[in-house]
């Protein structure tokens, strides 16, 4: 799939992408790339599995969340987990803290930050029970 795009949007969000030749457009600083399937085909925060406040996204059942600065090409995520124990009613006692940056931006960086949330959840370390409050990390 060929899309029309700033040439800035192509450096940050797909740099390895094919470009059209000549295509680059100096009036309105644009560049056509070529997208393969994958690059088209993104995850979403769905509701089933998220909690939407503000730009915090929860991953239901868990202390994973995830933050989004900015929208569409300039989005940028921020994923921070806490590990819990007696099935997630109290934080670890050598628990893991992760707060990382995801690098990247748009589309790309939300699918990485949505993958790193599910792999963290699929250790069983993020559980939270339904009465323990996740705004503390």
């Amino acid at each position: 799939m060929e899309k029309r795009v700033p040439y800035r949007v192509y450096k940050k969000t797909y740099p390895d992408a094919k470009t059209v030749p000549d295509s680059y457009d100096a009036a309105s600083k644009t560049i056509v790339v070529i997208l393969s399937d994958d690059k088209v085909k993104h995850l979403r925060f769905s509701q089933s599995d998220w909690n939407v406040s503000g730009n915090s996204k929860w991953l239901k059942g868990h202390l994973i969340r995830v933050i989004q600065w900015n929208t569409g090409a300039e989005a940028n995520f921020l994923l921070k987990a806490t590990e819990t124990e007696d099935n997630g009613r109290k934080y670890a006692s050598n628990r893991r803290y992760i707060s990382q940056t995801i690098p990247g931006y748009g589309p790309n960086a939300r699918d990485a930050a949505i993958r790193m949330a599910m792999e963290l959840a699929a250790t069983g370390k993020y559980v939270r029970a339904d009465d323990f409050s996740p705004y503390r990390i």
